[in-house]
């Protein structure tokens, strides 16, 4: 539909200013959304993200704790891939 429009316009077919050429989509074009605490729960095996609704992940390995957000990323093949992360606790040591 993109070419058979900028063509009719290049024809003079079309009316208005003439349309540049249609452009591709990138390669590298991904897609991400990030979620909060308040904004997702998980429930084994099912992860609930607000406005989504319920997922069952394939999960490669066990949460160490609670995470503290959800990242879900879409890539240009149409897959779509879930990545967590969580506050770390650092304790100082003390020098003896």
């Amino acid at each position: 539909m993109a070419y058979k429009n900028y063509f009719d316009s290049l024809k003079g077919k079309r009316k208005g200013k003439k349309l540049g050429q249609p452009r591709f989509k990138k390669k590298k074009n991904s897609q991400s959304a990030t979620f909060t605490k308040a904004a997702f729960s998980v429930k084994d095996p099912e992860v609930y993200l607000a406005k989504i609704g319920n997922l069952k992940p394939i999960w490669s390995k066990e949460l160490p704790s609670q995470a503290s957000s959800v990242t879900v990323i879409k890539d240009c093949a149409n897959r779509y891939f879930k990545c967590t992360s969580r506050d770390c606790q650092t304790t100082k040591g003390s020098k003896t």
